[in-house]
């Protein structure tokens, strides 16, 4: 793994509290053993799926796995676009940082919003094989399903 920096600035905390980063595949398994725990048990306890919704770069719905945010439900779907304080984020730092997602490790405060869509759209494109959407539907016992009832009336009251 790529030597991650510390996270100390405030824009890095701040995102901590926005909204959390996204694993790549296979990187919540290194989380988990960060932890002591399995994948399952860690899915239960801490993490949620997210998911990109079909768009003109990817033209179906792809799941990813997130952590789940505080106050929400480890072990299910986010309930729509989630915000909210990263369950990992613990007195002003992460506590599983040497094995944080891809999208936190990666995410610089200074990225335009355009990096920022590519970066999702590329984890989105890891994620979108057979065998990790199989994984996602394992982890939640049943087919994952996007929140297609998410209106921008929701998306303003989680940013307010």
């Amino acid at each position: 793994m790529t030597p991650v920096p510390s996270c100390q600035c405030r824009e890095c905390r701040l995102a901590c509290t926005n909204k959390p980063g996204w694993f790549q595949p296979g990187e919540a398994e290194r989380a988990a053993k960060l932890t002591g725990m399995s994948l399952p048990n860690f899915f239960k306890r801490f993490l949620q799926v997210d998911w990109w919704c079909a768009d003109s770069k990817v033209d179906h719905d792809v799941f990813v796995l997130s952590p789940a945010v505080v106050n929400g439900q480890p072990g299910e779907m986010f309930a729509g676009n989630p915000r909210g304080t990263c369950v990992f984020y613990k007195d002003g730092q992460c506590s599983i940082h040497a094995a944080k997602p891809f999208e936190c490790r990666d995410a610089y405060h200074t990225d335009a919003d355009k990096k920022i869509e590519t970066r999702k759209v590329g984890i989105t494109k890891k994620w979108d094989k057979q065998l990790h959407q199989k994984q996602i539907k394992k982890l939640l016992g049943r087919a994952p399903r996007s929140n297609g009832d998410w209106s921008l009336l929701d998306e303003l009251r989680a940013v307010l």
